[in-house]
C-alpha cells in the first residue's frame, strides 16, 4: 500500500510536465517506436494495476490499447493537433493475461470523402509475448480547447523519479491523492482480497437489476485525459464492468465495441446496462454512459461467453 501511494506521488510529479495525463503517468506508460506507419506502447505491470482476479485490470488493457491506436494516428499530425476517439473495438482472446503488456499499432489511413478528418488504426496487444487482444479505432482530428496548447506525450519513467512531498501539492493534486487514498482504504478493508487497489480506483460500484445493471461513478482526475474528459479506454472499461455485473459471475467478457458521442465530463457519471441476449453460449449487453446534464456520452455493446467448467 505504501509503495502504491508513493507511486501516485511520483506520478503527480511527472504530471507537472505537460503532455500526459495522471493515469498514464501512474501506470508508467512508455513509448517505443512512434512512426507514421507503426507505434509501440508498453507497461510493466505490478501490484498497482493487478485486480482481484490476478490479472491486469481491464481498464489498464483498454487504456493501453486506446493510447497505442491514437499514437500512430497522432504520428501523422502535428503535435498541436488533438484527437477525439470516435469508435473503439476490442476483441479479447481469452486466457490469463500476465507479463509485460505491449501494444503494437499500425496506421490504416484517413477516412475518405468525409468533411472532417478521421484517422483509422489497428492494434495487437500482447501479454508476456502472447497475443491477448486485437482491436481497431477511429479518431477525429480536432483543435485543442480554447487557451490550451497540446504537447508531445513523454514516456512516464518512474526509475529515479522523486515523489512530490505532500506539503507541496496544489489543490488539484491533493484531490487526486485523496482519490488514491480512498481506493487504498477500500482495498484494505475488503475481505479475502476481493477488491484490490486498482479495482477500487477504476471499477464502478455496479449492481445487477432486472435484465441489466446500473452504476454511478464519481468523476475525478484519476479518470481524465489530457483535456480533463474521461479517457476513452477507461470509459470502455467502466461500461464493460457494468455490463459484466448484469450477468452471472461465471460469464467472461470477450469483446467491446464503443461509440463516443460527446465529451464524457461532469461530477458524476451514470452507467446503465441492459441484456440484449443471453443464450447458452453467448450474451450481448448494451451499455450507456451519461455525464454532465445526464447527456449520453458513450454507447457500448459487449459480448460475453460462459467460462469453461
Amino acid at each position: 500500500m505504501d509503495a502504491i501511494r508513493r507511486r501516485a506521488l511520483v506520478a503527480l510529479g511527472l504530471n507537472r510536465a505537460p503532455g500526459f495525463h495522471f493515469a498514464g503517468n501512474f501506470l508508467g506508460v512508455e513509448f517505443g517506436t512512434i512512426a507514421p506507419d507503426a507505434a509501440q506502447v508498453r507497461i510493466a505491470p505490478g501490484p498497482f494495476c493487478i485486480g482481484a482476479d490476478g490479472q491486469p485490470h481491464f481498464g489498464v488493457v483498454a487504456l493501453l490499447a486506446d493510447i497505442a491506436l491514437a499514437m500512430v494516428v497522432r504520428a501523422n499530425l502535428t503535435p498541436s493537433q488533438r484527437l477525439g476517439t470516435v469508435s473503439l473495438h476490442l476483441q479479447l482472446k481469452g486466457g490469463q493475461i500476465s507479463g509485460p503488456l505491449v501494444a503494437d499499432s499500425s496506421f490504416a489511413g484517413f477516412l475518405d470523402g468525409a468533411a472532417g478528418r478521421q484517422g483509422l488504426s489497428r492494434v495487437t496487444l500482447s501479454a508476456g509475448g502472447q497475443a491477448a487482444l486485437i482491436g481497431q479505432g477511429t479518431f477525429m482530428v480536432m483543435r485543442p480547447p480554447p487557451g490550451m496548447t497540446m504537447h508531445p506525450i513523454p514516456s512516464a519513467i518512474h526509475a529515479g523519479a522523486v515523489p512530490l512531498a505532500e506539503g507541496e501539492l496544489d489543490t488539484s493534486e491533493r484531490a487526486t491523492l485523496a482519490r488514491v487514498d480512498a481506493a487504498l482504504a477500500r482495498a484494505a478493508s475488503a475481505t479475502e482480497g476481493r477488491i484490490r487497489f486498482i479495482d477500487a480506483l477504476w471499477s464502478p460500484n455496479a449492481r445487477a437489476t432486472r435484465g441489466g445493471a446500473v452504476a454511478t461513478v464519481d468523476n475525478g482526475p484519476e479518470l481524465g485525459n489530457r483535456v480533463g474528459h474521461v479517457q476513452g479506454g477507461l470509459q470502455a472499461a467502466l461500461a464493460a464492468a457494468t455490463a459484466a455485473a448484469a450477468l452471472p459471475a461465471d460469464w467472461m467478457l470477450t469483446g467491446v465495441s464503443a461509440w463516443y458521442i460527446r465529451a464524457c465530463e461532469g461530477r458524476r457519471l451514470t452507467i446503465t446496462s441492459r441484456i440484449v441476449h443471453q443464450g447458452r453460449g453467448t450474451a450481448v449487453v448494451r451499455t450507456r454512459i451519461a455525464g454532465k446534464g445526464r447527456r449520453q456520452a458513450l454507447e457500448v455493446v459487449t459480448t460475453h461467453v460462459p467460462r469453461e467448467g
